[in-house]
């Protein structure tokens, strides 16, 4: 039996080799202006345009600038942070994220960890005999549009600030990034909402949350109902759907009622009837398909847009995946790739 996986949020970075002319790595890291990495058969080198040569010869298979003191490189399948001499300050790690101004965030087996930069700046400039770990976690949810995060630990969840900072303590059995000041927060089986004093905004009485997005959250009240709330509490969706998703940046979000899915708008007005047959492990298609979803009728998959109108023919048996653009399906045993609006594009017979 074939094994489906729906691939919507992986990012993948394909390093390809040319032997000339060398390539340049872009970034927007604050670094040296003399120095950058530059690309020369296949690998990557740190190189000084002032003296014009290489003062760390190519030999990772990645490299970014984290400051203008230190970089990450990939070397095998394992991550280190170097100084600009080329000298290791901390490596073995699986993954290496430029987490703010002050930390870095690499993960190493299970853990996630926090390194912070003044004390690599102080190691390299041999300040500091032994670099240490101070901080680790089991989780880390980082937000791109707030300074605050989230950090699990122990099946236990809070919140740090850039400097790594407990801002609020982990206390919490489930957490939310915040988004207007406030995020949802599960403590003894129910969901309440907090603000960034850990002062608690909304009582905790839900069964579930979801994140606070475009200033509502979608939850389920204690009869079972999914409804939409806004940050003072008032329902803005009722609560009478057997399934609510939160909204996708068009404010378009998918119900269940009766067993059949349609889809609501910002108002919460039905703009496709409930008709449709669904997976709701597939909700993330929501958030990248733009101006239709992909449905199901009679066991078959197609698309509708947003006013209703069926757009590619419901005739395909399996999603395997889709970028938005492009989706790949299977017609019986056959995989195609078909375009957004239908148009059959690889192995088309």
């Amino acid at each position: 039996m074939r094994q489906y996986s729906l691939i919507l949020l992986l990012v993948v970075n394909v390093i390809q080799g040319y032997t000339q002319p060398p390539r340049t790595k872009l970034n927007n890291t604050k670094t040296p202006t003399n120095l950058e990495w530059v690309e020369e058969n296949g690998k990557w080198g740190l190189y000084d345009f002032k003296l014009k040569k290489f003062i760390v010869p190519p030999q990772f298979e990645d490299a970014e600038f984290y400051g203008n003191q230190f970089s990450t490189v990939k070397q095998g399948d394992k991550y280190k942070i170097i100084n600009h001499k080329g000298e290791s300050l901390m490596a073995d790690f699986d993954t290496t994220v430029n987490f703010s101004r002050s930390l870095i965030l690499a993960k190493r087996g299970e853990k996630y960890l926090f390194l912070v930069k003044k004390k690599l700046i102080q190691g390299s400039l041999g300040f500091v005999n032994q670099l240490t770990l101070e901080k680790e976690y089991d989780q880390v949810i980082m937000s791109y549009n707030d300074d605050f995060s989230v950090v699990g630990l122990n099946g236990k969840f809070g919140y740090i600030n850039e400097e790594g900072d407990e801002i609020i303590p982990l206390n919490y059995d489930a957490a939310t990034i915040f988004e207007g000041g406030i995020a949802a927060v599960k403590m003894e089986e129910k969901w309440g909402v907090i603000d960034k004093s850990n002062e608690i905004v909304i009582d905790f009485k839900y069964k579930i949350m979801r994140r606070y997005r475009n200033g509502y959250a979608v939850a389920k009240n204690n009869r079972g109902k999914w409804g939409m709330i806004d940050a003072q509490d008032k329902p803005h969706i009722p609560f009478k759907y057997q399934y609510l998703s939160p909204y996708n940046d068009e404010n378009i979000s998918i119900a269940r009622f009766k067993k059949r899915y349609g889809l609501l708008d910002e108002n919460g007005t039905i703009i496709v009837p409930f008709q449709y047959e669904f997976d709701e492990t597939y909700s993330g298609l929501l958030h990248i398909c733009m101006n239709y979803m992909w449905f199901k009728k009679d066991g078959k998959w197609g698309t509708v847009d947003y006013t209703g109108q069926e757009v590619i023919p419901f005739i395909y048996d399996e999603l395997h995946s889709t970028d938005g653009d492009e989706a790949r399906v299977y017609f019986g045993e056959k995989m195609q790739v078909i375009d957004n609006e239908g148009k059959c594009l690889q192995n088309c017979e």
